[in-house]
């Protein structure tokens, strides 16, 4: 279960090496942003904290050396599990900003009051970040670039995005 004051911040994508490095997405706008926090990981149903010794920036990806972990064996524990921190470890946000994680989840309307569907997860891109929308009657996803040009209205509380978007897009 998800503690109330934890949010997700990053994901391990895969093992990198055979001493114990994890390849890592972070969810932060400067990817390096994610070793400023405490960390946790969810595993068997019990947050615990990870305490990363090192980390590099590669071309392609970040990888980190997480204490304690020192074969690729003990790494791949770790597969696909989120990242977290607690919420007051975020710094506050200007008005126009949001976290990642309070739009996954939102539902997404057209322009025309349809329902596009839900935000599934949000790909990092050089020019914008992009919402992928899990349409809500065939599953077929639809990727929107989250700027103003596209951008009606974001609703937090309700959970809600407005955006000017045609389904023929």
């Amino acid at each position: 279960m998800l503690s109330d004051d934890l949010i997700v911040i990053g994901r391990i994508t895969s093992t990198h090496g055979v001493k114990g490095w994890v390849s890592m997405e972070s969810y932060s706008s400067n990817l390096e942003d994610i070793f400023k926090y405490k960390l946790y990981i969810n595993t068997n149903n019990t947050f615990e904290i990870i305490n990363v010794s090192d980390y590099k920036m590669m071309p392609k990806k970040l990888i980190a050396k997480i204490e304690g972990i020192d074969s690729i064996e003990q790494a791949e524990i770790f597969l696909d599990c989120k990242i977290y921190t607690k919420n007051d470890q975020l710094s506050k946000l200007d008005k126009d900003e949001y976290y990642w994680n309070d739009l996954i989840g939102c539902s997404v309307y057209s322009n025309e009051q349809n329902l596009l569907g839900k935000v599934s997860s949000i790909i990092r891109n050089f020019s914008s970040d992009i919402l992928v929308v899990r349409h809500h009657k065939n599953k077929d996803e639809i990727l929107i670039p989250f700027i103003k040009d596209f951008l009606l209205e974001v609703n937090i509380k309700e959970e809600t995005i407005r955006v000017d978007w045609k389904n023929d897009y």
